[in-house]
């Protein structure tokens, strides 16, 4: 079972997908949804994913397992 976590920038134009598959990928949807974007991979699942007010900026995060804080991730969006 594939857990995923999804997001839309403010101006419905792109989609940010992660999850249990440890990748994030941006999509366009502006046009016929095209995924313009991987992200570098974590060594676990995706816990959450944003993007900036503007669109111009994702922030994903991941837990490390345990008691430990994770990873968090800024990333341009373009």
């Amino acid at each position: 079972l594939l857990s995923r976590r999804v997001a839309l920038s403010a101006d419905g134009k792109q989609l940010l997908i992660g999850g249990s598959t440890r990748a994030t990928t941006l999509w366009r949807l502006d046009v016929e949804p095209t995924p313009v974007l991987t992200l570098p991979s974590y060594d676990r699942s995706v816990y959450d994913a944003a993007f900036s007010a503007d669109g111009l900026a994702v922030l994903t995060g991941s837990a490390t397992g345990g008691n430990h804080w994770g990873e968090a991730r800024l990333s341009d969006a373009q």
